[in-house]
């Protein structure tokens, strides 16, 4: 019998293999789309295949596709054009460095291309297994209740961006990440440590800049718990004087960790300065250097090229390469993605941006004390009580997180990445939609309660209670890896049936339409 951990981990493995198959059957089957002006890496010339990379190329060849070809081409090559910026190194150094000890288990067999393409899915895959655990641990610590933990993994597992956690992108690195820096925030034994991974994951991802919010959010709410009390009951003029004093650990505390989260991606914004507006040695192969030409890509500053004119950026105030990459070759700035044309890819968009903003103004309207005092005094006893349909008050900071993202998507990125960027970066989707799999439940046409009314019905009944690992998963399927309560049980009212249809189709539907290049970005 396996615990509910295990029921987690296997079942992420498996949703992986499944995705994985999916991509290869779909690559196989399917004609490529002939997708035009897209960037694809440049191949090392004179290269022959052996019949290992030729298998390589069946089984994953279907994950290689739109920005996959920035981060292979990046871990292969470095930052040679400066179109390739806008991709954070991270991920790249982490599957250069697992394809150069792929190449000595191998013993040089397979090609770099196909160590590269394999390295990303193997780490891609233990990061995606490992943010699944996570996310089940951090559901315990922040919904108190095992039954919406366990679902929200559940759900992970099978979201609706599943393709771009499998492929060469940084979601499956950044989200293990983030999730890992949630966790340690909440935790006080390890809560100096969140910085951490909240550095690593800014130097992902862009947006995990915003992950600097739970570092301030949660330091300010530690020491109004613990020096609020102390201010309110000593109202003398000494204690009032003394107050500010008693914010320099505080103030300290938020320098240290901010400056540790944003220090990654600070030296990488440095990095790019100093490589494409002063002069480098770089000793870039032939082969690169004529790509770059035959598709107007520009170099870095070397110092044989004195003909080249000083990039405009460098020059600039506050000279940040990332801002005007995403300006100037995707066209990223405020409401820029609001043209007719873009209609379809709205519509992509549109469950899931709806869906965390319908529901965390659902949620905000439940808890309007932690919105007045925005959540760093803890609700009162009588407004803790759990309802039903009511969320757990612990959610609050990470809505406004959510809230924040699906702004930031609207506004300024481009429309169609907001589903694997929200998913990638915020567990409040899997946490909402388990909670509506749990309470919004129906009766059956006749009256009476469904077989699955009556046993999620009496699990909620002990609700305020630990429940047992037995009374989570159906008993037969804890003697199974695979077999869990979201595939064996159909939900109980259109609510939950809806969420489930559209993370089974964006998932089903965008694995094929990317692994053959159509637009599923």
């Amino acid at each position: 019998m396996y615990s509910l951990r295990q029921k987690v981990i296997w079942f992420a493995f498996f949703s992986r293999v499944f995705i994985l198959l999916l991509q290869c059957i779909a690559n196989f089957i399917l004609p490529d789309h002939d997708a035009q002006d897209v960037f694809r890496r440049p191949l090392l010339p004179n290269s022959e295949d052996n019949w290992l990379d030729r298998v390589i190329d069946i089984l994953f060849g279907g994950l290689e596709r739109w920005d996959a070809h920035y981060f292979l081409h990046i871990a292969q090559n470095g930052y040679v054009y400066e179109n390739s910026v806008a991709f954070f190194p991270l991920f790249p150094l982490a599957v250069r460095f697992l394809s150069a000890c792929l190449k000595i288990v191998t013993f040089g067999f397979l090609g770099s291309q196909s160590l590269l393409l394999l390295a990303s899915v193997i780490m891609n895959t233990v990061c995606f297994i490992k943010a699944a655990d996570s996310l089940f641990f951090l559901s315990i610590k922040v919904l108190g209740d095992e039954f919406l933990a366990y679902k929200a993994a559940l759900l992970f597992c099978i979201n609706p961006a599943s393709i771009f956690f499998s492929a060469p992108y940084s979601e499956a690195l950044f989200v293990l990440l983030s999730f890992q820096g949630m966790r340690h925030s909440l935790d006080i034994q390890y809560s100096k440590l969140c910085a951490i991974p909240f550095g690593l994951s800014a130097a992902a991802r862009s947006n995990g800049v915003l992950n600097v919010g739970f570092i301030l959010h949660k330091s300010i709410q530690d020491f109004l718990s613990a020096e609020w009390p102390v201010i309110s009951r000593k109202k003398g003029l000494k204690n009032r004087l003394l107050v500010p004093f008693k914010t320099v650990p505080l103030m300290y505390r938020i320098i240290e960790s901010c400056t540790i989260a944003l220090a990654p991606f600070v030296a990488y914004q440095v990095y790019c300065y100093v490589l494409f507006c002063t002069v480098q040695k770089l000793n870039i192969p032939q082969h690169l250097v004529e790509y770059a030409k035959n598709n107007s890509l520009v170099l870095p500053a070397l110092d044989q090229d004195v003909q080249r004119d000083p990039l405009h950026w460098c020059n600039s105030k506050m000279p940040l390469a990332y801002s005007y990459v995403q300006d100037h070759y995707w066209n990223v700035g405020f409401l820029r993605y609001f043209e007719w044309k873009q209609v379809p890819n709205f519509i992509l968009a549109t469950p899931i941006l709806s869906f965390i903003i319908c529901r965390s103004i659902i949620f905000l309207n439940q808890n309007r004390f932690l919105v007045l005092h925005l959540g760093f005094i803890p609700a009162k006893v009588k407004d803790t009580q759990m309802k039903p349909n009511s969320m757990s008050p612990k959610m609050f900071v990470f809505v406004i997180h959510a809230l924040c993202l699906a702004a930031f998507c609207i506004a300024f990125v481009h429309i169609q990445v907001a589903t694997r960027l929200i998913c990638s970066a915020s567990p409040v989707p899997y946490w909402f939609a388990s909670y509506l799999l749990i309470y919004n439940r129906k009766k059956s046409s006749n009256g009476k309660a469904s077989a699955a009314a009556k046993l999620i019905s009496s699990r909620l009944k002990k609700f305020s209670n630990k429940k047992s690992e037995q009374e989570i998963e159906i008993l037969d399927n804890m003697n199974s890896k695979w077999r869990v309560i979201i595939l064996s049980l159909y939900p109980i009212d259109r609510t939950g049936k809806t969420i489930l249809l559209y993370c089974y189709l964006y998932a089903i539907i965008g694995s094929i339409l990317f692994s053959n290049f159509l637009p599923w970005t």
